[in-house]
């Protein structure tokens, strides 16, 4: 599995951490980047709890 570690240094090594927009003190923006992040985070770890779980269950249907 990953960890966080790993996702923080694949994220700074593609250059992803690097393009997003840097503070501009506008609270709001802040707030959506945070959601942007949020979301981001989430869709990866659903992907990748997906691709596990797809996995697991092709190896049993296999055995059955």
């Amino acid at each position: 599995m990953f960890g966080t570690a790993q996702i923080l240094r694949f994220l700074s090594k593609s250059g992803i951490l690097t393009a997003l927009p840097s503070y501009t003190g506008n609270r709001k923006e802040v707030n959506g980047l945070t959601t942007i992040l949020v979301s981001f985070f989430v869709s990866v770890a659903a992907g990748i709890a997906c691709y596990y779980i797809c996995k697991w269950l092709d190896r049993h249907s296999r055995g059955s």
